[in-house]
């Protein structure tokens, strides 16, 4: 969780979110979207990235569902030009995801240098 606690903040630095949306995300991740209990098990988005030239992992972000609008902040640029570059909308994901799409991996781009993974959990 420290890991995703650091880029919610570098995003926050970085200007690409605002002091009330890192604060969404902050408390999501400390159990519940400001604070707000629900009886609903916690969904997430989770987006990987993996380098297979150096074999490790580039990005592994994990980010509450309900604040899918946000999440795809996280997606590096180049990861979205080349999720665009396959034909995948990143808008229409979220807009997807908004209406309730079922769990499990919902883009999957696998290149000679790179995979992609973004999934509902």
């Amino acid at each position: 969780m420290k890991e995703e606690r650091v880029r919610i903040l570098k995003m926050l630095e970085e200007g690409k979110i605002s002091a009330e949306e890192a604060e969404n995300l902050l408390s999501a991740l400390e159990g519940g979207a400001k604070g707000k209990p629900s009886g609903k098990k916690l969904r997430w988005i989770r987006i990987n990235v993996f380098d297979k030239e150096g074999g490790k992992q580039t990005m592994n972000a994990s980010i509450p569902l309900s604040l899918a609008s946000i999440a795809m902040k996280f997606v590096p640029l180049k990861v979205r030009e080349k999720m665009e570059s396959e034909g995948l909308d990143v808008d229409s994901i979220v807009e997807d995801i908004k209406a309730g799409v079922q769990d499990g991996k919902i883009v999957d781009i696998d290149e000679e240098a790179e995979k992609i993974t973004i999934s509902i959990e």
